[in-house]
């Protein structure tokens, strides 16, 4: 398990992809969102200091602003337009259901040169059922593998 101390020593990571995020995907961030593994609510934090308006909730199994099982969300079917999952997905399967028709899920694996294979095919594994509409890189402290898919 991840302590909040893990979590805050990577703040200024999490904003920098943030920040790259709002250049690469500047729609993206605004309807409701579902952050899922989103630790200490970073996202949720960095777009309301920037003032962008937007509907975010933050699941963890840590915290968030609700407390839960990604794979068992405490939502209705279809209830979310986007979900963002950075650096989490691989840790578990995810409830999509909870995505709306047609809805977009952003989510990120971190790599190193000599794992980027391994680790872009256990990404889309788990976007399996998902159409993939892109794939870009941010390489910042750890490089990173962001999809963004459709359901």
């Amino acid at each position: 398990m991840f302590s909040s101390y893990i979590y805050e020593s990577w703040r200024e990571t999490q904003y920098e992809k943030y920040a790259f995020l709002l250049e690469r995907l500047p729609g993206f961030f605004n309807g409701n969102i579902l952050d899922i593994g989103c630790g200490d609510n970073f996202l949720k934090q960095y777009l309301q200091a920037r003032n962008i308006d937007t509907e975010i909730i933050g699941v963890d199994i840590n915290g968030g602003d609700i407390t839960a099982d990604a794979g068992n969300l405490p939502f209705p079917d279809e209830c979310f337009e986007k979900i963002i999952c950075v650096d989490a997905l691989h840790l578990f399967n995810a409830d999509i259901r909870v995505l709306k028709k047609g809805g977009l899920m952003l989510a990120s694996i971190f790599f190193n040169d000599g794992n980027y294979e391994e680790k872009r095919r256990m990404l889309l594994d788990k976007l399996s059922n998902m159409k993939i509409m892109k794939e870009f890189i941010f390489d910042g402290r750890e490089k990173e593998l962001f999809v963004l898919a459709r359901k």
